[in-house]
């Protein structure tokens, strides 16, 4: 795009180790993250829109996943938004499956009945395309116990899986579209639009000189 018309854009596995670190934004924008320290990988964090007000807020402690909280005002309404990694269980890192539904559970426990609209994205590396597989079955049944929605369809990820995903609470109607675009790595980017109005940005004054005023002859004798 010639113009940047984004106003959010969440990133998972940013690979800052330092709070120090950032990452270069448009002007007009402002980058707020999550790092993982003494590892490589991993990491979450948030490109704004300064027009929106955002305020980090103290992150869910987790052994199996990564997230942070970030309270955004777009006018008189109020978004609890929450970026989640969770990288794949491996024989390096030591998680299970088991590990991460118990945590996961604590995580939307403590934050579902939070007060504003509630908007969950992240990678969460699970097929939720198979509805046959026992680890995604459980997923899905902790989401309807919680009361979520899950609202990207299609694939996310170049082997053809649904990894990345939007989470929002049943009775809210706060993704109005979600939809899965290629992007220059192994998982696509996910375009989705939110029911709510845009803040207005912030007016510029200019002061121009008008051309008509000026004496083009004295101009040139300097």
């Amino acid at each position: 795009h010639r113009k940047w018309h984004i106003c959010l854009a969440a990133i998972t596995e940013t690979w800052l180790t330092d709070n120090s670190m950032t990452l270069p934004v448009p002007n007009g924008y402002s980058f707020v993250h999550l790092p993982r320290p003494n590892r490589r990988g991993g990491g979450v964090g948030l490109i704004c829109r300064n027009n929106i007000s955002l305020k980090q807020q103290t992150c869910f402690k987790a052994t199996c996943f990564e997230s942070m909280e970030i309270m955004l005002t777009l006018g008189s309404v109020h978004i609890r938004l929450f970026i989640v990694y969770r990288p794949p269980p491996s024989a390096v890192n030591g998680f299970t499956h088991n590990q991460f539904v118990t945590e996961f559970d604590d995580f939307l426990s403590a934050n579902t009945t939070c007060t504003g609209r509630l908007l969950i994205v992240g990678d969460f590396n699970y097929h939720w395309e198979n509805d046959t597989h026992p680890h995604t079955i459980a997923i899905k049944e902790l989401l309807r116990s919680h009361n979520l929605s899950q609202h990207v369809h299609g694939p996310t990820h170049t082997k053809g899986h649904t990894l990345d995903w939007i989470l929002t609470r049943d009775d809210d109607s706060l993704v109005r579209t979600a939809e899965p675009s290629s992007l220059l790595t192994d998982h696509h980017s996910i375009h989705f639009s939110l029911n709510v109005k845009k803040p207005p940005l912030p007016r510029k004054r200019i002061s121009v000189r008008s051309f008509k005023t000026m004496n083009i002859s004295i101009i040139a004798k300097r």
